[in-house]
């Protein structure tokens, strides 16, 4: 079985599915050639599933015996890989050294591509659900989802589809991203930050280089720049993130005193969580400049220059909140205006029988792990569908390194075959266990 898995999703990674936010710049020919790839892969699952269309994004409804029912939801669209130095053919999908190498391996083709295999699988043993399960396959998760995961809840919604629990992407079983850990964490998304696009515009009166003012348009925007990475939003701790920090202090060591009291301690414990990248995301709202224009010749004083600024909203502040704090930050000489809006989504309660189900399924695969609550700093498709239920969980069935995060949206992205021999047998446990129950 590895073996098909494997070639599975090595031919869906060489079908370079690139999503653009305008839909004008994507390759309609290679969205649709992957999903001929998908009906012709997997005959059973277009055979006996309904099979609706919403532009290159599809839902698949496999009726059960119940009106109740479960949604998964995966993605096959991925980011471009211009400027990075891979060892391999990011659209290759070799398969070397117990991996398959390529752009979507992690995010989101793998779950993508061992979604069907489990479905077909299923229906090759002549499984019959109680539950009706709906699978939503989005085509443009990593550009917001718009066309795709909006489109398709608006449909769920009309149809009136009763859905108890909804499974995205999101965490994974960790080995050694959370330092100091003594055990795998296996971290399930109860919730995801708020992302948010902002862009700053400066202006100036322009003019010949060789006779330049003080500053110019440039100058200034790095000022404000430098402003922004130097004036954080305060720290705060949120009830999912003290949860994941309580449920994982018996297995951190001599960190674990600290982080069982973290809600008493917090002013002490966040000192060292602000440290790193991963744990400051957890206790902050965060603010990324990620693009800057201006100028256009060598000669020329710009007139205008532009910063995008990429927001990651914790819970408790909103999009409004932080356009106050960057006004207050920054003064009313720039520019401010929204080009993404996300609010942070709710929070899906783990005190529940739904999220001890998921953690039967997740030990059942995965071992001797332990299952904590996790807050994610990325988006996913799963904030769209928030009318329909109140379970949401955003989990990826694989095993990750602090190497393979990385990987994530950069070089050499690839997952080995045994996380796909893992995921595979994640996705057709909890397709039976869910769909029983």
């Amino acid at each position: 079985m590895t073996q098909r898995l494997a070639e599975s999703l090595s031919l869906a990674v060489q079908i370079p599915t690139l999503s653009h936010a305008d839909p004008d710049k994507e390759d309609r020919k290679v969205f649709q050639e992957f999903l001929d790839f998908l009906e012709e892969r997997y005959p059973k699952m277009y055979e006996k599933l309904e099979v609706k269309r919403f532009g290159d994004s599809i839902l698949y409804i496999w009726r059960g015996k119940k009106e109740e029912g479960e949604l998964i939801l995966a993605h096959y669209d991925v980011v471009p890989h211009e400027g990075q130095e891979w060892s391999a053919d990011p659209f290759g999908g070799e398969i070397s050294d117990g991996y398959v190498i390529g752009r979507g391996t992690l995010d989101d083709k793998g779950n993508c591509i061992l979604l069907h295999e489990a479905v077909e699988s299923l229906l090759r043993e002549k499984f019959k659900p109680e539950k009706t399960i709906y699978l939503a396959i989005g085509a443009d998760e990593e550009v917001g989802g718009r066309r795709g995961a909006v489109q398709m809840a608006a449909y769920l919604k009309e149809i009136g589809a009763q859905i108890h629990t909804i499974l995205d992407e999101g965490g994974a079983v960790s080995v050694d991203a959370i330092k100091g850990g003594e055990k795998p964490f296996a971290l399930i998304g109860l919730a995801e930050k708020g992302a948010t696009n902002f862009k700053l515009t400066l202006r100036g009166s322009g003019g010949h280089s060789s006779m330049p003012p003080p500053s110019n348009a440039i100058g200034r925007m790095a000022k404000l720049i430098q402003k922004i990475e130097e004036n954080p939003p305060k720290v705060r701790l949120t009830p999912t993130v003290q949860a994941m920090f309580e449920a994982m202090a018996p297995f951190m060591g001599s960190q674990g005193k600290l982080l069982g009291k973290i809600r008493k301690l917090f002013p002490i414990v966040s000192k060292f969580l602000v440290a790193s990248p991963t744990t400051n995301a957890f206790v902050r709202t965060t603010f990324c400049v990620t693009m800057i224009d201006g100028g256009n010749a060598p000669n020329v004083i710009p007139a205008k220059a532009e910063a995008i600024v990429n927001a990651r909203i914790l819970q408790g502040e909103s999009v409004e909140s932080v356009m106050t704090y960057l006004r207050k930050q920054l003064g009313e000489e720039v520019e401010i205006e929204v080009i993404l809006h996300e609010e942070p989504s709710r929070v899906t309660p783990h005190d529940t029988q739904e999220f001890q189900l998921l953690k039967e399924s997740v030990e059942y695969t995965f071992g001797d792990v332990e299952v904590v609550p996790y807050l994610m700093s990325g988006a996913s498709d799963a904030r769209h569908y928030q009318a329909l239920s109140e379970h949401i969980f955003r989990f990826s069935p694989v095993v990750m390194t602090k190497e393979d995060i990385a990987s994530i949206h950069s070089a050499d992205e690839k997952i080995s075959l045994d996380n796909i021999d893992k995921g595979f047998f994640f996705f057709k446990d909890y397709l039976k266990q869910r769909s029983m129950r």
